[in-house]
């Protein structure tokens, strides 16, 4: 199976100051379980929606939510599950903000529940567009 990981930015580009080294980990995670993964630092405009993964997770920053529910509402739209995480969720508000526009949500993550979700998703226990994304904390 195949996972996209992207960190959306607008405007400025501080990626190159301070890079966003938690999508590295979460692809070797996936790619320890058997998963081909890809990361993506990049604006909206350019996220591949014509990916060929099975997943696309994003990396949300509060400046870059209404962007990060704008692409995987489109996503969704073409089969993919979406899952979110970051410093964006952090609330109970936020985590209502983000239901409609994805399957999971994860506040906190280790490797094993990485490896969990993961297995949830090859063996078809979470299947895409949920109606309550799953929420890992």
């Amino acid at each position: 199976m195949k996972i996209d990981l992207y960190h959306l930015y607008r405007g400025l580009h501080f990626s190159k100051l301070a890079y966003p080294i938690v999508l590295d980990v979460l692809k070797v995670w996936a790619e320890s379980n058997g998963w081909e993964a890809r990361v993506s630092i990049c604006p909206e405009s350019k996220v591949d929606f014509d990916t060929d993964a099975d997943v696309v997770g994003i990396s949300v920053y509060s400046q870059t939510a209404p962007a990060a529910y704008r692409v995987a509402d489109r996503l969704r739209e073409r089969g993919k599950r979406v899952l979110f995480g970051g410093p964006h969720f952090r609330g109970t508000s936020t985590l209502a903000e983000a239901s409609p526009h994805c399957d999971v949500i994860v506040t906190s993550i280790c490797e094993a529940q990485m490896r969990d979700l993961l297995a949830s998703i090859a063996d078809g226990r979470l299947a895409p567009n949920q109606a309550q994304p799953l929420h890992i904390v």
